[in-house]
Parts: C-alpha cells; structure tokens; sequence
C-alpha cells in the first residue's frame, strides 16, 4: 500500500511538474511572438513612414514647379492633384494666411501618412516691356530735336541701365503722358513735361518677351512663289521695291535688310541680322509700315534680331512711320536731319540700349497701343520667379 502510496504521489508530481513546464513554454512562446510581431509591426511601419516622407517631399517639389512655372496657378487647386506614384501617394496644396504663402503636401502608404510644408515668398510684380510705349533693356536716351521740334510720348517709357529725357531746346515740351521709370539714374531737361511719376533706380521687374522667328518664317517661306517674302541672304530693298501686299503678311531676310527711298507696304518685316532704314545718295528715307492683321492677330511693323537704325541727314524730310510692336533684339539708334517725321504706334521693345535724336524742326511721336502679336515667348512678362523662405519636415 504504501508503494502505491508513493508511486501515485511521484506519477501527480510529474504531471504538475509537465503542467509547469507547459505553462511556462505557452508564455514564453506568446512572449516571443508577442515580441516578434512587435518588431514586425515597428518595421512595417518605419518602412512605410520614409516611403510616405519621399512622397510627401516629392508632392512639395511637383508644387514648386507649378509654382515657379507660373506663380499666379497657386489658387488654381486643379494643378495640385491627388497623384499616385510608387506604393502610395501625394497630395500638395498652397495656402494663403495673410501676406504669407504656406504649401503642403502629404505622402501616404497604405494606413501611414506624413506631411512636409515649406513657406514660399511670391516673385516680384513684374510687367511686360509691351506694357509701355517704349521699353529699353539698356540705357535709353530720348530727345525730341533741336529748336522748334515737339515731341509726344503717350504712355510709359522704361530702361534697364539709365534714362536722358530732352526736349527741344525752344518751342513746345516733349510730353510724356505715362509713368519714366529707369533700373539707373534717370536725368530729365527743363523742356520735358513728364505727367506722371518719374522714378529713377526702379526696382520693379519688366519682362522682355523674346520673338520666335520661326513663326514668321514659316509663312513667309509658305509663300516664297510669290518671289517677294523670302529673301534667303543679305538683302537691300531700294525705292519700291518692297511689295506694297505680300501674300502672308510677312518680309522675311534672312541675314542684313537694308531700306532705301520710299517704301510703303501692308506687312511685318523680319531680319535675323541688323536692320538699317538710311539715306542713299541724295534719296532719303521715307518708309511707312502698316500693321497687317489675320483675324484677331496684329502682326509686329518689324522684327529685328539684331541692331536696327534709321539713319538721315540734310533737309529731305525724312520719315518713319509704323503701326505695331517694333521688337529689336539688339539696340536702337534714331537720326534724323531738319523736317523729320518719326511716328510709331505701337509698344517699341528694344532689348538693347536706345537713342531717338532727331535735329531741328522734327514731329517725334510715339503712342502705346495694345499689342497681341503671335510668335512671342512670355508676352504677358512674370519673369520672376517664387522662392523658398522655410522648409519644415
């Protein structure tokens, strides 16, 4: 009996001690995968965290470029989508509080999101050189004439380095109806009524819009049959020669045009070189351009890539009218002898420096008129751009 006794105590023994035993492996087994899962999940999670950083910093990369392409889209909600790239996604947005430009965007992957912001300062108000009856990249210098010679500007005149304005040394004031401003010192005569403001050392951006040639190439090279168009070199235009209609609208010489004698045509003139309008012999100059249209389009009076000059002297009553945008790539210089005429209607873009200086009992008139000329990069100027005050992860 007491055998038994025993052997039934040892055989209860090792069933608690096996019970123990068991326990302790179903806790140390939770415990370890308790454990496991949690680094699984930690990991997970971390992996997914950095996926949805470089998204989010990609969705603030894709609103700068918006941002910098065209400042003014930045309330224009449809150029931030919802965009998906990789394992996730971005989704970037531009806030306004007060004066200060927040833009945002947030990464996400699956369940794991993360936002990086950075504040960003708007480009400089910046205007078009279409904007004012004369525009100047360089220094610009306008004087009326000698004795007896009025002058007009009707709207704003602008240069990028410094700005002489003079009128004529007896009779009427040159008079300039819009605002003078100049990037250097502007220096103005006792015989110059400027009506606005004049505003030497201006700190305001003007935008040059740049020609695409290419444009009116093309439809003058179209239109070669008609032997009047397309000039394939340097090329001189004496008294008539330029036809009074080309089909297209469009004078096209590629290299050097030059003008003589009276000239009268319906067209734009394009030179991918200089262009000079001189007196030849005892001929003297005497051009008129008229604007040509296609439907709402007002082509330019002259395209010029390079230096463009009129050039007169004596008493022959030399003149130069147009009625359009003169684009010249390079400088502009303007002399004339006694009884000149200069009447331009039309935005003047010189992306040079320029100089208008007719002699004694000369009529310079310039008038700004709204320009919609085809062909053009940036007509409506923000050549600024935004940038980046703050970033924040």
């Amino acid at each position: 009996m007491a055998g038994s006794k025993i052997l039934r105590n040892k055989r209860g023994m090792i069933f608690f001690v096996t019970l123990i035993g068991l326990a302790l492996m179903i806790i140390t087994g939770t415990t370890i995968y308790r454990f496991a899962s949690g680094n699984l999940y930690t990991a997970n999670y971390l992996r997914k965290s950095v996926q949805a950083r470089y998204l989010a910093e990609a969705g603030l990369a894709e609103a700068f470029s918006v941002l910098k392409n065209n400042w003014s889209d930045w309330s224009d909600v449809s150029k931030f989508p919802l965009t998906s790239l990789g394992s996730g996604t971005f989704d970037a947005s531009v806030t306004k509080v007060g004066s200060r430009y927040l833009v945002s965007s947030t990464g996400s992957v699956q369940d794991v999101s993360v936002t990086a912001t950075a504040e960003v300062i708007p480009p400089p108000a910046t205007s078009s050189a279409w904007d004012y009856a004369i525009a100047s990249g360089g220094a610009g210098a306008f004087d009326s004439g000698t004795a007896d010679s009025p002058g007009q500007i009707n709207g704003k005149v602008y240069a990028g380095g410094s700005l002489t304005l003079d009128g004529a040394s007896n009779g009427p004031k040159l008079t300039i109806t819009g605002d003078a401003q100049a990037a250097g010192s502007l220096t103005e005569n006792s015989s110059v009524d400027t009506q606005a403001a004049s505003t030497p050392n201006y700190s305001g951006t003007v935008a040059f819009p740049t020609a695409d040639l290419t444009y009116y190439y093309n439809i003058a090279y179209a239109n070669r049959a008609s032997g009047v168009t397309y000039y394939s070199g340097d090329t001189t235009f004496d008294a008539g020669q330029l036809a009074a209609n080309p089909p297209g609208g469009v004078i096209y010489v590629n290299g050097k045009c030059t003008i003589h004698g009276l000239q009268s045509t319906t067209a734009c003139i394009v030179a991918t070189d200089s262009l000079s309008i001189e007196k030849s012999g005892s001929t003297y100059p005497k051009v008129t351009i008229n604007q040509f249209t296609s439907g709402s389009l007002g082509y330019p009076a002259f395209i010029c890539a390079g230096a463009m000059s009129f050039r007169s002297t004596g008493n022959g009553d030399a003149y130069l009218i147009t009625n359009g945008l003169v684009y010249v790539g390079g400088s502009f210089t303007y002399n004339n002898g006694n009884h000149g005429v200069l009447t331009m209607t039309g935005p003047i873009e010189v992306k040079g420096s320029l100089s208008i200086s007719p002699t004694a009992m000369s009529t310079t008139t310039i008038t700004w008129a709204s320009c919609n000329a085809p062909g053009f990069n940036n007509p409506g100027g923000g050549s600024g751009t935004m940038t980046i005050a703050s970033y924040n992860k």
